[in-house]
C-alpha cells in the first residue's frame, strides 16, 4: 500500500503555507521533498552504482558509517530499509555533521564531509512498497504504516518540521526523525532530483570520486546553496580550494566557536611526489585583516596536482586540481 495523491497534494500544500509563515521560511520548502544526508564518500558510491542499499544489503560494502554504533544497534528493526528523512538537520544530522574535536563526539558517530540527497515527496510517498514512521526507528515509541489513515493518524507534523529552539523535551527530538522507509535495493533514478553540497570545496571532491560517465550525468544536479537551510555548520570544513602561480590558496569554515583546529595540506604532482606540506596544531580558520583565503606560498608549474587537506585528523579534501598558466 501506498499513500494516495490527494493525501500527499494536501499534506504538501497545509505544510508549504504553514511553514511559510512562521519564524523560519525557508522551511516551507521541506514538505515538497524527502531527504537523506550522507558523507560525501557514500554519496558517491550510490551514484556510481545508481542504487540506494539497506543497512544490511551495504554490509561491508558502505564506504563510511557515520551512524552512532550503540544506537544502530539497538534495534535492526529497519535495518532492511533504504532510509530517508521528511527534513534535514534532524538531531541525527545534527550529532554526525562536521569535523569534530575528539571531545565534541556524540559516540563514534561522526562525518566529516557532508552532503544531502534530495528526493520529490509525492514521487516517494505514492511508490508501492513506501512506509514510514512516526518518529526515530530506533525508538521503542515508534510507529510504523503505509496507509492514508495511519499518515494522518499518527504523524505529528508539526513537531516533525519544528524549526528552532524547543522546551518539549524529548518527544519533539524523537519526532524530527521520523523516516520514509523503503525497499532495498533502491535505484535512484528518476527518484533522485538533485545533490546539495556545504561548499564548493566538497563539491568538487564529490564529483572527483564519481566515475567520468557518472560525472557527466550527475555534475549539473550537484549543487552548493543554503536556500533550503539543509546543513548545521556548527564544525569547521574547507569552503574553497584553488592553485595558482604564486601558491595554494584555501579557505575554511570556521566552527561556530571560532576555536582554532589542527590543520595538516599535502600537495603531491602527478608522479606522486610531496611538493608541499604543512601543519599546524592551533591553526586559526579566519585568514587575519580582510582576506577571506589563506594562501602557502609556493611557485607551482602547470600541471595536475593532488591536493589533501585534513582538519582535526580528518580528511576534510582531497581532490585533483589542473593548474594552467593564463596569459595575462
Amino acid at each position: 500500500m501506498a499513500l494516495t495523491e490527494q493525501t500527499v497534494d494536501e499534506h504538501i500544500l497545509h505544510w508549504s503555507e504553514t511553514l511559510k509563515r512562521s519564524r523560519y521560511p525557508l522551511t516551507s520548502k521541506w514538505p515538497a521533498r524527502i531527504f537523506r544526508h550522507d558523507p560525501i564518500e557514500n554519496i558517491a558510491q550510490i551514484l556510481n552504482t545508481g542504487t540506494m542499499l539497506s543497512r544490511n544489503d551495504s554490509a561491508g560494502e558502505m564506504a563510511v558509517d557515520a551512524a552512532e554504533s550503540a544506537i544502530v544497534h539497538a534495534t535492526g528493526r529497519a535495518h532492511a530499509n533504504v532510509r530517508m528523512y521528511f527534513r534535514p538537520r534532524t538531531p541525527t544530522q545534527y550529532r554526525m555533521e562536521g569535523i569534530r574535536k575528539r571531545e565534541d563526539m556524540y559516540g563514534d558517530a561522526h562525518s566529516p564531509t557532508l552532503g544531502m540527497m534530495v528526493f520529490d515527496a509525492k514521487t516517494l510517498l505514492t511508490r508501492d512498497g513506501c512506509s514510514f514512521s512516526s518518529c526515530n526507528m530506533q525508538s521503542p515509541q515508534a510507529e510504523v504504516g503505509d496507509s492514508d489513515n495511519f499518515f494522518l493518524r499518527a504523524m505529528d507534523f508539526e513537531k516533525t518540521f519544528h524549526h528552532g529552539p524547543h522546551t518539549m523535551g524529548e518527544e519533539i527530538t524523537r519526532r524530527r526523525c521520523a523516516e520514509v522507509l523503503l525497499p532495498s535495493p533502491l535505484s535512484i533514478d528518476p527518484l533522485l532530483r538533485g545533490i546539495y553540497c556545504r561548499s564548493n570545496a566538497e563539491r568538487e571532491m564529490l564529483v572527483n570520486l564519481l566515475d567520468p560517465q557518472i560525472a557527466v550525468q550527475w555534475t549539473n544536479r550537484i549543487r552548493v546553496s543554503e536556500d533550503m537551510m539543509l546543513f548545521q555548520r556548527d564544525y569547521t570544513y574547507v569552503e574553497s580550494v584553488s592553485i595558482s602561480g604564486k601558491g595554494l590558496h584555501f579557505q575554511l569554515a570556521p566552527r561556530r566557536d571560532n576555536q582554532d583546529v589542527n590543520v595538516q595540506i599535502f600537495v603531491r604532482d602527478n608522479r606522486g611526489d610531496l611538493i608541499l606540506s604543512y601543519a599546524k596544531s592551533q591553526f586559526r580558520p579566519r585568514p587575519p585583516s580582510n582576506a577571506k583565503q589563506w594562501i602557502l606560498k609556493r611557485k607551482f608549474l602547470p600541471g595536475r596536482y593532488l591536493v589533501t587537506i585534513e582538519l582535526e585528523n580528518f580528511t576534510a579534501y582531497e581532490n585533483e586540481i589542473d593548474y594552467a598558466e593564463t596569459p595575462f
